[in-house]
């Protein structure tokens, strides 16, 4: 019969060998593709965990689409916006019957934060094609999808043509 290895977040952070991820939470990368002519590798796998309390500040990565597969703890709620107005909510965990999804795909583009439902939540993220910094984006301090804040940097018509399968985000009441 197999156990979890831990029921603390600190302790898998530890066992893992965690780190601080610069948008919150704590990471590490497990797969990196290295293809034979060192460009851009086809895919990256991290572990990511988020304790009780702490948040995944809005961000993005401009040209590759993030898969979340949820790993242990409590489920994860996605906040999602595909044009920085509009902000939809998915959950990422295993009970599927009550709207949990073990799986979400987030489409090249789209904003994105994210919050344990509680004591923490571990996920695994691959990025394909494979993450690179120079396309990931912070968004400023205190903005968030349809509010007013300091300017983004204009990608807006990029956004605007990805979309995401509608059927599968409810806004959050």
């Amino acid at each position: 019969m197999s156990r979890p290895v831990s029921d603390t977040a600190s302790a898998l952070i530890a066992k893992l060998g965690l780190e601080p991820h610069p948008e919150g939470g704590y990471y590490r990368e497990t797969y990196r593709h290295r293809p034979p002519d060192g460009g851009r590798g086809h895919a990256t796998l991290i572990y990511y965990l988020l304790q009780a309390g702490e948040l995944s500040h809005w961000h993005r990565v401009i040209d590759a689409i993030e898969i979340w597969l949820f790993q242990a703890g409590a489920p994860f709620e996605l906040g999602l916006s595909p044009d920085g107005e509009r902000r939809d909510y998915r959950r990422l965990g295993t009970d599927v019957a009550n709207d949990e999804e073990p799986q979400i795909e987030i489409p090249a583009g789209v904003w994105q934060s994210a919050r344990s439902l509680g004591l923490y939540s571990l996920a695994a993220c691959m990025v394909v094609p494979a993450f690179d910094f120079a396309s990931f984006e912070m968004a400023p301090p205190g903005w968030a999808p349809g509010t007013t804040g300091p300017v983004l940097r204009s990608r807006a018509p990029r956004i605007n043509r990805l979309g995401i399968r509608s059927g599968r985000m409810r806004a959050k009441p």
